[in-house]
């Protein structure tokens, strides 16, 4: 069964990810996605989302390490830092392959870290899987 009334905030600043992640969630998971191409762009939109209700808040985020203007570790540390953020589940992708990286990620309070592939193939398939994953497998916190 998949579900179609969530929603993923994808904060990310590769075009060609963008493109993919988009590609993946219209045409298999009928799921609305917001993208955000920097971190500030995505903190205002988080807060101003919990504090006015002017949207609702993403069932899930798809964060990814390196950005402009705040970094993905810092975004992390701000959304968990945030009572009303803070139960958002939040899968970090990075090219970062450093155990010392991933363990400080986890810490912060990452509920996932996936490497990126290398190719657009193998890319598809991982984003294929976290839809399945986060939308159809685990039960996700209710906002309303």
């Amino acid at each position: 069964m998949i579900l179609k009334n969530r929603k993923i905030l994808l904060i990310e600043d590769n075009q060609g990810d963008i493109w993919i992640v988009k590609e993946v969630f219209s045409d298999f998971l009928k799921t609305e996605l917001v993208v955000k191409s920097n971190g500030i762009f995505a903190i205002e939109y988080l807060k101003e989302s919990a504090s006015y209700g002017t949207n609702k808040l993403p069932d899930l985020i798809i964060l990814d390490l390196n950005l402009p203007g705040k970094n993905g570790e810092e975004i992390l540390k701000e959304l968990k830092g945030d009572s009303m953020l803070s139960g958002i589940p939040v899968i970090v992708m990075s090219t970062e392959d450093d155990k010392k990286v991933i363990n400080k990620i986890y810490r912060i309070g990452a509920n996932c870290f996936i490497v990126k592939p290398g190719n657009a193939d193998d890319y598809v398939k991982v984003i294929e899987s976290v839809g399945k994953f986060w939308l159809n497998t685990v039960r996700l916190p209710v906002y309303e």
